[in-house]
C-alpha cells in the first residue's frame, strides 16, 4: 500500500527540484525536463511492474495520446 504522506513528500521534493531547474539561473527547457521525467517513469514502471501491468501502462499512455 502506498503511504500518502511519503508520496506527497516525494512529490514536493521533485517539484522543488524541477522548479529550480526551470528558473532563469539554471535555464533548462521545460520539454527537456518533461522528457527526462517521462523516461525515468517508464524505467521505474518497467523495473517494478509485471510485464502485463507494464504493457497496460504503456497502452494507456499511447491510447491517451491517440485520443487527442
Amino acid at each position: 500500500m502506498v503511504n500518502d504522506d511519503r508520496t506527497e513528500e516525494a512529490y514536493r521534493i521533485i517539484e522543488s527540484k524541477v522548479n529550480e531547474m526551470l528558473s532563469d539561473k539554471a535555464g533548462y527547457d521545460p520539454l527537456e525536463i518533461a522528457g527526462v521525467m517521462c523516461a525515468q517513469a517508464i524505467r521505474i514502471y518497467k523495473s517494478c511492474l509485471t510485464e502485463k501491468d507494464y504493457d497496460d501502462i504503456c497502452l494507456l499512455y499511447t491510447s491517451a495520446a491517440a485520443d487527442e
